[in-house]
């Protein structure tokens, strides 16, 4: 998602989508303590993406209305976002199948 905005223009500040940053921030959010549910630590580098794409368009992540917001953005400063731009930027689709698996055999 954050590829494609950057592509069309629309990761800044001044965005059309003024809730960029509190959904880039819940979505950080989200991430915090995925691994002891199971996700590999590889599964969530894209927070790290995160805050770059945030640092790329001037969006400031701390300043969002979620408790401890510079916790969010703590040691991910020095992300960098990969030069070739593609559609499937992160291979979203394949990381997901991969870290769904275990979840989708599982007997509850």
């Amino acid at each position: 998602m954050l590829n494609e905005l950057d592509r069309a223009g629309h990761l800044k500040p001044d965005s059309k989508f003024q809730d960029l940053a509190l959904v880039m921030g819940l979505a950080l959010k989200w991430s915090e303590g995925q691994e002891d549910y199971g996700y590999d630590p590889e599964d969530l580098e894209w927070r790290n993406s995160v805050v770059a794409y945030a640092k790329k368009g001037g969006i400031d992540l701390t300043t969002i209305p979620l408790l401890c917001p510079q916790k969010l953005v703590e040691g991910v400063e020095d992300a960098e976002i990969p030069a070739k731009v593609k559609a499937d930027q992160w291979d979203f689709k394949k990381k997901v199948c991969r870290a769904l698996t275990p979840v989708l055999h599982h007997k509850f």
